[in-house]
């Protein structure tokens, strides 16, 4: 029998030999009979192949075959196969959030699943590494908890397939860990209630907190009755000789 040993819905050929002739000179016929798992199958009768689709996990096929002149038989040779657990294909992998950042958690979710051509249950071995190197994961495997995640590593997750008895191809997925803008800080005018021809500070009150822990840089604009002032980003105050009565000045600090 070809193949020796089938997977599920894959075509089988029972590969038989004989004389065209038998020793009296006549033609002989190659005749064929299937057995699935000891039973007759009327589906494969006479046939020297199984259509492809019809074999299952688990089942054993026997092929039977003799010569016939057209009165007389020969006696009957056999063969047989067990068809073989296939593994699944693959899964297609994302890991989440999209933009990642500093003290998010990371899940690896399996966007398409994969596909079991024995129709068996799939489930997942899920591992991670961090910028090339292993990372023993949490109590999820799936998952990685926020507290180790921090910016500028890349993570990759992995998962492979298995049917409980045979594993699949692994699928992996990547995210990157991106940069986390700092916090507003809290800024204030001095001084409260300037005079004219006295100097106006923008100072902040509250300074930003980074969550990654870079240094922060302030970049400051103004505006005098609405109008943007083309002060350089690194004005913090206006110029006693700018400072009229009746203008209102305002700060922002970025």
């Amino acid at each position: 029998l070809v193949p020796a040993s089938p997977a599920m819905g894959e075509r089988i050929a029972c590969e038989a030999a004989a004389p065209a002739k038998d020793a009296d000179g006549e033609t002989v016929a190659l005749r064929y009979r299937w057995y699935r798992n000891g039973e007759p199958v009327a589906l494969g009768d006479g046939l020297p192949a199984l259509p492809p689709g019809t074999v299952r996990r688990g089942e054993r096929w026997r092929c039977e075959a003799w010569t016939s002149d057209g009165t007389a038989e020969s006696g009957r040779v056999a063969a047989e196969v067990v068809v073989r657990n296939s593994p699944p294909s693959a899964p297609a992998l994302v890991v989440e959030p999209t933009t990642a950042r500093r003290g998010d958690a990371l899940a690896c979710r399996v966007e398409a699943p994969a596909r079991d051509p024995d129709d068996d249950p799939v489930s997942y071995a899920y591992t991670w590494t961090r910028n090339g190197r292993a990372v023993t994961p949490g109590p999820d495997p799936s998952r990685v908890e926020g507290a180790r995640v921090v910016k500028g590593d890349r993570w990759r997750c992995t998962a492979t397939p298995t049917d409980g008895d045979l594993a699949g191809p692994p699928a992996s997925a990547e995210r990157d860990v991106a940069n986390t803008p700092p916090g507003p800080p809290v800024v204030r005018i001095a001084p409260p209630s300037p005079r004219p021809g006295e100097p106006v500070r923008c100072e902040i009150a509250v300074r930003s907190e980074d969550p990654d822990g870079d240094t922060v840089r302030y970049r400051y604009g103004w505006q005098r009755n609405g109008a943007v002032q083309p002060f350089a980003g690194s004005s913090s105050e206006v110029p006693a000789r700018l400072v009229k009565q009746g203008d209102r000045w305002r700060c922002s600090i970025t």
